[in-house]
Order: C-alpha cells, then sequence, then structure tokens
C-alpha cells in the first residue's frame, strides 16, 4: 500500500472514531432532552394537581364555612321560634286569665283594676319582645337608615329618665341625673342613640336589686360626649364579658323582679353603637355594680 493509501485509511478510521463519537453524544443529548421534556412535563403535571388541591381546598373551606353560616342561622332561627314560643306564650296566658277573672267578678271595682294593671303590664312586655326582635332583624339585614340631625342632650336624658321611672319605681330603684354639660348638643340619629341608652338603662333596673341606686353622667372629654350609667347590680363575670355583645346571650346575672331578658339588648346597643360611629366602654366590679360609657363625638 502507498503512502497516499495508508493516509486514507488512517483518516478513514479517525472519521469512523469521531463519527460514532458524534452519534454517541448526539444520541446522549436526545436521552438528556427527553428526560429534561419528560421532567418538565412532570414539574406541570404536578403543578396543575398542587392547583387543583388547592381549589379543591378553597372549595371545601367555602362549603364549611357556608356550613357554619347556615348552623349559625338555624341556632338563630330555633333561638327567635322559642322565644315566640315560649316568652310570648306565657303573658298572653296571663292576659287571658285576667280577663277571664274580670268576667267572673263584676262587681269588684278594685280587683278589676288589678287585673287591668296586669293586662297593661304584660301587653308591655309583649310590645317590648317584639320590638327588640325587630330591631335585631333590622340590624341584621342592614335595614336601617340614619336621620342625621343636631339635638341636645338634656332633651333625650330627660325623656330617657321619666319613661325608665315608670320601671324603676316599682322596684325602689332611684335614677340620678348628674348631666353637667349645659346646652352641649349632639349630631347624631336622635331615635337610634336614645334606644342606645334606653337598652342600657332598663338592663341596670332589670338586673339592680330593690332599693339601689342608677346613676347618669354626662362629660364633654377632648371633643367628645360621654354618656355613663352605673348601677350597683352583680357586674360581669369574665365568661360574661366574653360574650357581652353575642345575639341570645345568657349570662349569669338573672333579672331581681322576675322581668324578661332575650339576650339581645346589649347585642342591639353594640351594632347600633357602631352604625353611629360611636364607642362603648364596660368597667365592671364583681358583686358591685357596672357602668357603661357611651362616646360619641360632638356637633
Amino acid at each position: 500500500m502507498g503512502e497516499t493509501g495508508k493516509i486514507t485509511e488512517m483518516y478513514g478510521k479517525l472519521y469512523k472514531e469521531h463519527t460514532s463519537h458524534l452519534e454517541k453524544d448526539i444520541q446522549v443529548k436526545i436521552e438528556q432532552l427527553d428526560f429534561e421534556t419528560e421532567t418538565e412535563l412532570i414539574k406541570k403535571e404536578v403543578e396543575k394537581e398542587r392547583e387543583n388541591n388547592m381549589m379543591l381546598k378553597k372549595a371545601l373551606d367555602d362549603v364549611h364555612l357556608l356550613n357554619d353560616k347556615l348552623k349559625v342561622m338555624h341556632d338563630e332561627k330555633n333561638n327567635l321560634m322559642s322565644i315566640l314560643a315560649h316568652d310570648l306564650k306565657n303573658p298572653l296566658q296571663s292576659i287571658l286569665s285576667s280577663l277571664k277573672l274580670m268576667k267572673n267578678e263584676k262587681d269588684d271595682s278594685e280587683f278589676r283594676e288589678e287585673m287591668s294593671e296586669n293586662i297593661r303590664e304584660q301587653s308591655g312586655r309583649m310590645l317590648n319582645l317584639i320590638n327588640r326582635l325587630l330591631d335585631y332583624r333590622a340590624i341584621e339585614s342592614g335595614s336601617i337608615k340614619l336621620n342625621i340631625s343636631s339635638f341636645e342632650y338634656e332633651t333625650l336624658i330627660s325623656k330617657l329618665i321619666k319613661q325608665a321611672n315608670i320601671h324603676a319605681v316599682k322596684k325602689g330603684i332611684t335614677i340620678f341625673n348628674n348631666c353637667s354639660c349645659g346646652k352641649l348638643k349632639i349630631k347624631s340619629d336622635a331615635e337610634l342613640f336614645y334606644q342606645v341608652l334606653e337598652n342600657l338603662l332598663s338592663n341596670s333596673i332589670k338586673f339592680s336589686p330593690n332599693g339601689s341606686n342608677i346613676y347618669i353622667k354626662c362629660s364633654s372629654v377632648n371633643g367628645y360626649t360621654h354618656f355613663e350609667i352605673e348601677d350597683e347590680g352583680p357586674g360581669f363575670s369574665d365568661d360574661d364579658i366574653k360574650k357581652l355583645y353575642s345575639n341570645f346571650a345568657k349570662l349569669s346575672a338573672k333579672p331581681t323582679g322576675n322581668e324578661h331578658s332575650t339576650g339581645l339588648g346589649l347585642s342591639i346597643v353594640k351594632k347600633l353603637c357602631e352604625i353611629l360611629n360611636a364607642e362603648i366602654e364596660l368597667k365592671s366590679v364583681r358583686n358591685k355594680g357596672s357602668k357603661f360609657i357611651i362616646k360619641i363625638r360632638n356637633s
């Protein structure tokens, strides 16, 4: 073989070796590419599965939340039905009994007056209960509309005490008006604000012992009027305070004159304060009394 043949043979071998290595490199790269492609597909599948799981978890959370809301609504419906079935039934039975007795005692005017007074009291009790339930539903549905105006607190407080004394005197409770803000005016919804104070004062009378005192105080502090209603009742326990403003809350204290309690009064007060942009604060000492403070901006 000549020199040229040897060179040709050598280059042929080199070409084959190079081609073989090149094919191997290409095969390795193809395999790597296939692996990377497969890995990327797996990653996408995993990510898609993760997103599906997150969507499923959110859907389950929404279902649990809806179930919780439905349970609350169911419990509230049962509470309302219990009030209607039990707390309206008793005064109605009392009224019917009084009417029956009045029919049998036609000539006893004193007895008839006593029965008439009982009918008035029981009717007032039912009306108060119905008003509380209507207030509660109006607040919960968001259907309350504000009627903002400027009014003097003195007129409102005088009306409040006059109305409350009808019930207070029956228990020998004295209400002291210690307000001293002169002709100070408040800009708010007079009717709703009166309702806040009326609920608080009514509660104080309801849970205070016979012969005790209730103090109403007003003061102007840094552009705000503070309304305080302080009683000598049982105060609130730590457990009471935790659920103080909850709907249908059953607290440890019991009415001292066999009055009725729906467990809605303080819940209504809290929500009305939020609507009126007012603050409510409680200071209470167990077995010594409580003081509620309402803070509202001066007009």
